[in-house]
């Protein structure tokens, strides 16, 4: 497989680059891919990939925040230190990123405007390893005591009233018992599944996916 490059952009404040790089930082750490972080905050799969790549605004929301928050909770992000004259310049600045996808890694080169104490070149250089997901058999064997599981949750009413990504994952994640065969796109799969079978649906309340059990009358 060849490398694939890809360059991105934009404009960010010192303290949104900051958050942009700690919660680039913790994705890498969580070995989450951008549409399963999307998905623990009830977005749709685009959402976390137009935030990391500058696709959408810098600002995130607060609910937004403190979502991701509790994602990446106990989660080192890193710490950026800028030298004495660059600390709390407020306009914005060009911040850029060139993305190797290699086989089985990825390699992001930060480029910023301003003087970072302790890294070369005024390049902050991250590298993403592919997760082991197992094997495919072991997926195999794996995929129905998670339908189960979920099955046992929507059997005992827990998407009655409703439920965000965040909070069935960590739900699922107990009653697997922290399998590390479990991922948050495992989770999505058969969670559309549900839907498809017309046992929940989902819907958008204030800009979050909400994943409810279907009452049939």
């Amino acid at each position: 497989m060849e490398p694939i490059l890809t360059s991105y952009a934009g404009m960010l404040e010192q303290s949104e680059f900051k958050q942009w790089y700690r919660y680039l930082n913790c994705r890498i750490s969580c070995q989450y891919t951008p549409e399963e972080v999307s998905f623990l905050m009830s977005k749709p799969p685009y959402y976390f990939s137009d935030y990391e790549m500058f696709a959408s605004s810098p600002k995130l929301r607060q609910n937004d925040i403190t979502l991701l928050n509790q994602i990446f909770s106990g989660i080192e992000g890193g710490t950026i230190k800028f030298a004495s004259e660059d600390i709390d310049v407020f306009e914005p600045r060009i911040i850029s990123v060139r993305h190797k996808a290699e086989r089985n890694r990825s390699l992001y080169h930060i480029s910023v405007p301003w003087i970072v104490l302790d890294r070369s070149k005024e390049k902050l250089n991250l590298t993403e390893f592919k997760k082991d997901t197992g094997t495919k058999a072991d997926l195999i064997r794996f995929l129905p005591k998670l339908q189960k599981t979920m099955g046992g949750m929507l059997s005992r009413s827990f998407f009655r009233h409703g439920r965000l990504g965040y909070d069935i994952y960590r739900e699922v994640e107990y009653r697997c018992r922290y399998s590390p065969l479990l991922s948050p796109m495992l989770v999505k799969d058969v969670l559309y599944k549900l839907i498809g079978a017309k046992k929940l649906s989902v819907t958008n309340r204030n800009g979050q996916l909400h994943y409810q059990e279907m009452i049939c009358y």
